[in-house]
């Protein structure tokens, strides 16, 4: 994963690079599986896929996929970390978390990797992340 910052006043993005994307055909499945899925969740607390990509010219040199999302925030587990929340916050992020999971789940998506670092805060609100095992 990479932050990029805009220097013109846009959202920042976070690229993802899939290595050797189709070298075995259970990775291209994965890859493939999670690209749909964030492809298709439109919720705001579950990261959106703004596009997808590849730089390699043809299709037998097809080595790598990017992924862009716009960025989140920083990981929970980071934001506990440090310390720096009250239990207000704790409250929200809690009901922003029950609120993306009840969204996947009516999409019979299940997460299968909820943890502290699979979940963004930026300005105060939560975003769900890290579909790659769903």
């Amino acid at each position: 994963l990479r932050k990029f910052d805009s220097k013109m006043g846009l959202p920042s993005i976070i690229v993802k690079r899939f290595h050797n994307t189709f070298e075995r055909n259970g990775s291209a499945k994965l890859i493939f599986r999670e690209l749909n899925l964030l492809n298709g969740m439109r919720h705001q607390n579950v990261v959106r896929l703004k596009a997808m990509y590849t730089i390699d010219k043809t299709p037998k040199k097809l080595k790598h996929m990017y992924a862009i999302t716009l960025y989140c925030g920083d990981p929970l587990s980071d934001v506990i970390g440090v310390g720096e929340y009250t239990m207000s916050n704790v409250k929200r992020w809690t009901a922003e978390l029950l609120s993306a999971l009840q969204y996947i789940n009516l999409l019979d998506i299940a997460h299968r990797n909820l943890n502290p670092d699979n979940m963004c805060i930026r300005n105060g609100k939560l975003t769900l992340i890290g579909f790659g095992k769903a």
